[in-house]
């Protein structure tokens, strides 16, 4: 005979948080603010955060999903003050599962996913978007830093040592320790010269780094380490405000840009690199989330030949979009200036310049996802 009945709801009125066992404990009602979700009770199973169910050492589960059983049910749900988690008992079992909100909710909320919510650039608050370098010891500067990265698409950080030691320092501290993240790190210089010298870098029109990479560059990092290079600006465009700009002016377009790939390359002798990806992307919700433009390594379109003329309009109303001045921050760079450059969203280059002269950067990668993970520790004030 089952033990199990329907409970009205257990709720936390500090949290805001309400549990209610439904259908005979086959699921469970989670209800926060204005989030609310039907849980099956073997999904629920699978959530739990107890040591019974997580490893530390990897905060993953200690079992495979399968070893549930499809007909899990819910006896009864409690909350714990001391423990600020809540109890969930299951017919069959004589251990309660441990359960927090955070868990339940963590696939609805962009902030715990996506960190702040992105917005487009604004030239009033630019001056504010950097940092002094010997403050990055605190938790809270790294955490007001890279919450400017997430935000705004850059930041920037003054009084750097102008050598590859400090850049390594700083990519390491942005991106944790975790061997399951990290890749080799690889420190490149780029030399920027004026535009009458016979070997200029390419540019100075603003791109994003690598499009002929399956996985294109999420981060960059760019110290300067030596600057005689007269009357050049480093320009950044805002993607973001472009896109939107689009959507609102030529939405068929931006539809278009969306929906067919693009193929990038970077041919050499010793060298051959392509990769396919649409120059306008959106999440499931519909957002923005990346755009993928470098006027020097696109090729061609993968789309069907009625198809062309659109996308190809569609491409040159972009790159005029990209040209307008309200999309664009420019600001000089010296030795010891470092800008994060988020590469899915910001277009970087620099302004022409016919003086001699030379600018030296050294670039690093950052990976998303490590991003996100210190952040996630500065803000709980976990980051050593």
């Amino acid at each position: 005979m089952s033990l199990t009945t329907d409970t009205g709801p257990t709720s936390v009125h500090d949290l805001a948080e309400c549990l209610t066992v439904v259908d005979g404990g086959s699921a469970v009602v989670a209800e926060r603010g204005d989030f609310s979700r039907r849980i099956p009770a073997r999904w629920l199973r699978l959530m739990g955060v107890d040591a019974a169910n997580m490893a530390p050492a990897t905060g993953q589960r200690r079992f495979r999903s399968t070893t549930i059983p499809p007909e899990s049910r819910v006896r009864s749900v409690a909350y714990q003050e001391s423990g600020g988690f809540w109890e969930v008992r299951f017919e069959g079992e004589t251990e309660p599962l441990e359960l927090t909100f955070d868990r339940i909710t963590a696939s609805d909320s962009r902030e715990r996913i996506e960190g702040p919510e992105p917005t487009v650039f604004s030239s009033a608050d630019q001056p504010a978007r950097a940092l002094d370098f010997d403050t990055l010891d605190s938790p809270a500067a790294v955490r007001s830093l890279l919450e400017m990265v997430l935000r705004f698409g850059y930041a920037r950080i003054h009084g750097v040592r102008p050598d590859q030691s400090s850049l390594r320092e700083l990519v390491a501290r942005f991106s944790g320790t975790d061997p399951a993240i990290q890749r080799p790190m690889v420190i490149e210089e780029e030399v920027a010269t004026g535009s009458e010298a016979p070997h200029s870098c390419a540019g100075p029109e603003p791109h994003v780094d690598r499009p002929y990479l399956d996985s294109m560059p999420r981060y960059l990092l760019q110290l300067c380490t030596r600057d005689s290079l007269a009357g050049s600006d480093l320009v950044l465009v805002d993607g973001m405000n472009a896109a939107q700009t689009l959507a609102m002016e030529q939405p068929m377009m931006a539809a278009e840009l969306s929906r067919w790939p693009m193929l990038f390359t970077r041919e050499g002798t010793d060298f051959s690199y392509q990769a396919l990806m649409p120059i306008l992307e959106t999440g499931a919700d519909g957002s923005f989330r990346r755009i993928t433009f470098n006027d020097r390594a696109s090729v061609d379109f993968m789309c069907p030949d009625d198809r062309l003329q659109a996308c190809s309009e569609g491409f040159d109303h972009l790159a005029r979009i990209l040209e307008r001045e309200g999309l664009h921050h420019r600001f000089r760079v010296q030795p010891g200036d470092l800008v994060i450059i988020d590469n899915h969203r910001v277009l970087h280059g620099r302004t022409a310049s016919s003086a001699p002269g030379e600018r030296t950067l050294l670039v690093g990668h950052l990976e998303r996802a490590a991003v996100l993970s210190t952040w996630r520790r500065a803000r709980s004030g976990n980051l050593d």
